[in-house]
């Protein structure tokens, strides 16, 4: 497998579960320096993925609210287009419930 998340032909998972079984006094430190490592970058990972979630999501909420507005600015506009007798048929609560919905 070749990719960002292999070394040396090993997947990180298996690159570890290899590190563990053979950890000797000699090589120890650096194994455990790169499982260190390994596992900071996970979390760097982790921690960006939640702050671009996060971003994404208040977008989302940003666009849905400035839709609304612009929706309701729009039906206000085409109620004031209206001729008078058009407010007679409809009273003045029916036309306050469709601005605030």
């Amino acid at each position: 497998m070749h990719g960002a998340c292999c070394y040396r032909g090993m997947c990180t998972i298996n690159l570890l579960i290899e590190i563990s079984r053979t950890a000797t006094n000699r090589n120890y430190y650096l194994k455990m320096m790169f499982i260190t490592a390994f596992c900071f970058v996970t979390t760097g990972l982790g921690a960006l993925a939640w702050i671009f979630a996060g971003i994404w999501v208040t977008c989302w909420s940003l666009a849905s609210y400035r839709q609304g507005q612009r929706i309701r600015t729009m039906l206000f506009r085409s109620i004031l287009k209206q001729e008078i007798g058009w407010f007679d048929v409809h009273e003045t609560g029916e036309l306050n419930n469709r601005l605030a919905e």
